[in-house]
């Protein structure tokens, strides 16, 4: 299936999406707790969006629906709940899942260049005016809204710039 769903969104994915595709691997770390908020319904409908046949989107809800777990800490063990949101990791189709789903977030920054990662966005932009500082902030919040928009959080202590005087 994962071979099919490549080839199908081979050209609708963004280019500068980095990690998930076989000549683009990078060393980056997945972090789980991006994974762990994909909310279902958004990723079914933007599934849909790019033209996934109807066979294949209730496929892909059963694979990740009907989910539950049990979490274990210092030897005792919750009751089971039922797993509303995220990909399943360990399989390749999570990670590819997760690629469609942040693809649309290319849409949101109009200034700046940018690599996607498995786990969040480099973006780069040189600052030599105000208005270059504008045209930076507006992309920030485009990001922004794209993360509130697709119930997703800002990681803040991951974030940092750089600085270079010339």
């Amino acid at each position: 299936m994962h071979d099919h769903l490549f080839y199908y969104f081979k050209s609708k994915l963004n280019p500068s999406q980095r990690g998930f595709s076989p000549s683009k691997a990078t060393n980056t770390k997945f972090l789980p707790s991006a994974f762990d908020f994909v909310s279902h319904t958004l990723l079914l409908l933007k599934l849909r969006a790019y033209g996934l046949s109807d066979t294949y989107v209730s496929c892909l809800q059963s694979y990740i629906s009907n989910r539950y777990s049990v979490v274990r800490i210092q030897g005792i063990y919750s009751t089971t709940f039922e797993v509303l949101s995220g990909v399943p990791q360990g399989y390749v189709i999570g990670p590819f899942l997760f690629h469609v789903f942040i693809n649309d977030l290319c849409n949101y920054i109009k200034h700046a260049r940018y690599l996607l990662f498995a786990d969040g966005i480099n973006i780069y932009f040189t600052v030599n005016s105000v208005t270059d500082c504008k045209f930076l902030q507006t992309d920030i919040d485009g990001i922004c809204g794209w993360l509130a928009a697709n119930c997703m959080k800002f990681s803040y202590d991951r974030t940092n710039h750089l600085y270079k005087e010339n």
